[in-house]
């Protein structure tokens, strides 16, 4: 399911467009937030547990974190 939503701009921002993926368990798949050029994109494993968190804004510029594995 993909849910999207506008943010007027205001005084001390631009407006905005963003975007949501969402799976079958209600789990965040990514997010897009276009005006801004930033990527979200998360993965998880088969008990549903977040694995890997990819974050890409911009120019290229990116961050990726491994979620360490459950005790």
């Amino acid at each position: 399911m993909t849910t999207t939503r506008h943010l007027p701009a205001n005084d001390s921002s631009l407006a905005q467009t963003e975007a949501f993926e969402w799976n079958r368990d209600s789990q965040l798949l990514g997010a897009v937030n276009t005006t801004l050029d930033i990527h979200i994109e998360r993965h998880y494993n088969k008990l549903c547990q977040l694995t890997l968190e990819d974050q890409t804004a911009g120019a290229g510029r990116t961050a990726t974190r491994t979620m360490p594995a459950p005790v």
